[in-house]
């Protein structure tokens, strides 16, 4: 980290632990050390191999600014970094950060399962936990992931999912 660049970035004000749940992620960084304040910002953004820099982005923002490039797909890896500006002053640029797009809410279908009825009634079982698993299928029908060198889990709120 140096004290002439901004530091610290953050995607939806976490880190890259856990993949981004949704297709327009929130970007924030710290200011440099020595900065009191930024009056603009440059951003370079890498979007599975292809760069794009925005230049002299004015505003003091810089927690929480929106996703400013077309909205993300799922499993998309981006890479940034930023460099800020106050009064003429442009800061060095940020270190790069990485974050993955993880599945998005349309890589998604679910149905219900549950134990059924039983032979004794013809009325379906109550529920308890653990009674009803809801599984995740590939949001296109009858598509099956093709063959892989490896596989990823990923977890979100909507369970487990199989990433090839």
């Amino acid at each position: 980290m140096s004290e002439h660049s901004p530091y610290d970035l953050r995607v939806d004000g976490g880190d890259d632990r856990f993949p981004v749940t949704g297709e327009r992620p929130l970007l924030s960084w710290k200011l440099p050390r020595t900065w009191s304040g930024q009056d603009g910002y440059d951003l370079q953004v890498r979007v599975e191999g292809t760069e794009q820099t925005l230049h002299n982005v004015t505003t003091a923002r810089h927690l929480f600014v929106e996703w400013p490039l077309p909205p993300l797909r799922s499993r998309q890896r981006v890479a940034w970094r930023v460099r800020t500006h106050l009064g003429g002053r442009s800061s060095a640029w940020s270190p790069w950060h990485a974050f993955e797009a993880g599945l998005l809410d349309g890589d998604w279908r679910a149905r219900w399962i549950s134990p059924g009825r039983t032979a004794r009634s013809s009325a379906p079982r109550t529920f308890s936990p653990a009674a009803w698993i809801c599984v995740m299928t590939s949001s296109r029908p009858g598509s099956t992931p093709p063959p892989s060198a490896s596989t990823r889990r990923s977890s979100t709120a909507y369970g487990w999912g199989r990433r090839s």
